[in-house]
């Protein structure tokens, strides 16, 4: 009896076994994505160098493609800044106390200016949107004196593009 109890819980196992190994048998797709532990991208007349520094090829023993996981550099998900030949945004004081002024050059053909101030945990703390008025050059400035002193990040978003930089506001 005890032999036929052993075998029924052996079929049992060997029926589940092949059910999953079935399920799994279909094609699976993989979404490829890219980790690495540092890059740099800059664009120098008509020419853009694209670099990450990383592990070069992965090929799994289950899926014979070559897995680039490090080693390139996507293109940019979002349209790229043009260079305009002066510096892309300057924030002052900073740190900033009371307030804070950014200065920056923009594109031709922006229309819209959205500004956006962020906290360490990503938290808006600040948003406004700005309509330049033809003239290419951004001033815009800001109260601080009711936030919590640390980092924040500035970002500027435009119809041609990002840009980027840290605010430390103390007391």
């Amino acid at each position: 009896m005890e032999l036929f109890f052993r075998s029924k819980k052996f079929i049992t196992v060997c029926l589940l076994l092949m059910a999953a190994a079935r399920a799994k048998a279909q094609n699976p797709t993989f979404e490829r994505q890219v980790k690495s532990s540092t890059g740099y991208s800059k664009t120098l007349q008509a020419i853009q160098l694209d670099f990450t520094i990383g592990e070069a090829v992965v090929v799994p023993l289950i899926y014979t493609d070559p897995a680039l996981t490090q080693g390139f550099q996507q293109p940019p998900s979002g349209p790229v800044r043009t260079a305009t030949g002066a510096d892309d945004m300057i924030l002052y004081p900073n740190p900033a106390e009371d307030q804070a002024s950014i200065k920056f050059a923009l594109d031709t053909g922006t229309t819209k200016v959205d500004i956006r101030v962020l906290n360490r945990i990503g938290q808006l703390i600040f948003t406004d949107v700005v309509l330049p008025e033809g003239n290419y050059a951004l001033l815009y400035t800001f109260n601080t004196s009711a936030w919590v002193p640390g980092v924040y990040v500035v970002n500027i978003k435009m119809d041609t593009g990002l840009s980027v930089a840290k605010l430390l506001v103390k007391l």
